[in-house]
């Protein structure tokens, strides 16, 4: 066991350096490290440990990537987080609509992110 925390939600923290009682078992643990360029992306999968440093003074984004492999697994985790968080309620809500788009299109290409975050086919299908 790497000995996660949830102190501070339901998103598991792991210490890096072990609960102040000796060395964290974290450290045995198979890892990979990557060092990312300006505009690149890394996928870490969920529930997948992950630690992060910025070398420099650094603006990053993070999201999680909902899609019909993790889409039951994201449903159960934010109705446990709509319990104390609105937010993650109104999220529920919308992945619950019948109407909400499902479909992924693998050959969308490029999109601005105005049309990634409304796309035109996903307007089309609601009017």
């Amino acid at each position: 066991m790497l000995g996660p925390s949830f102190a501070h939600g339901h998103d598991a923290v792991f210490d890096e350096e072990g609960d102040g009682g000796g060395a964290s078992l974290l450290a045995h643990a198979d890892r990979y490290e990557a060092l990312l360029q300006p505009g690149e992306c890394l996928f870490v999968p969920a529930g997948s440990p992950h630690l992060v440093r910025n070398e420099t003074h650094t603006a990053a984004l993070s999201a999680n990537f909902v899609d019909a492999s993790n889409l039951e697994l994201a449903t159960a985790e934010l109705r446990v987080a709509a319990l104390t968080n609105p937010r993650a309620a109104a999220l529920l809500t919308q992945l619950a609509d019948p109407e909400f788009p499902r479909a992924m299109d693998f050959d969308a290409g490029h999109r601005p992110w105005s049309e990634f975050k409304h796309p035109p086919e996903a307007r089309r299908d609601r009017n």
